[in-house]
């Protein structure tokens, strides 16, 4: 996501992944908002208490939480409109069947849709660890609900305990990528991954 101008991004989920990601972001130079549905989680992070354990990831939020380039919010209108890209952090548990329980994907997914202006149409981003074809359940999704995303999953893993240490150190990324509306992710895609 890095480029020429500072993009408005939205990062759905404040778990492990969530806040790394938000921060990383905003280190980088642009305007995050992070998004929990959790109120109670949502005030201790505005409140400095991070609910995760990581020594490099609380300064890093703390500063840019100074510098009003980084926010948390629980409400979806208010972290969605008028954002470049959405990073939806949120998690995966496995399911009864031992596969990827996808149910809080898909309502975040359906959630940041239902709070999207009528001519938004944000870089959404899945970093949840998901199975292969999850890309393709977004775009059926985003149909039923006539919304208009580009889409592109990127994977990474990071160590607990140093995660902000691990993003800012990534030197390949998994990903795989599916044009929702035409030939506009060759573009916009190519401007999430610089």
């Amino acid at each position: 996501v890095q480029g020429s101008r500072p993009q408005k991004i939205c990062v759905v989920g404040a778990g492990y992944m969530g806040l790394t990601v938000a921060a990383c972001l905003a280190k980088l130079g642009h305007d995050v908002t992070c998004l929990d549905v959790n109120v109670q989680k949502v005030a201790d992070i505005k409140a400095g208490r991070l609910p995760i354990s990581d020594p490099s990831l609380k300064p890093l939020w703390r500063h840019h939480q100074r510098r009003s380039t980084l926010r948390i919010t629980a409400d979806y209108p208010e972290a969605v409109r008028g954002s470049d890209s959405i990073f939806v952090c949120v998690g995966t548990p496995p399911g009864r069947d031992g596969g990827a329980d996808l149910r809080y994907l898909m309502s975040a997914v359906t959630s940041v849709m239902e709070s999207l202006g009528p001519e938004e149409s944000p870089i959404l981003v899945i970093k949840s660890t998901v199975p292969a074809g999850t890309a393709a359940q977004v775009a059926a999704l985003s149909a039923t609900q006539l919304a208009a995303f580009d889409d592109v999953d990127i994977a990474t893993f990071a160590t607990e305990d140093i995660a902000a240490i691990s993003y800012k150190a990534i030197k390949s990324l998994s990903i795989g990528a599916l044009a929702l509306l035409g030939d506009r992710l060759d573009v916009r895609g190519q401007q999430v991954l610089r």
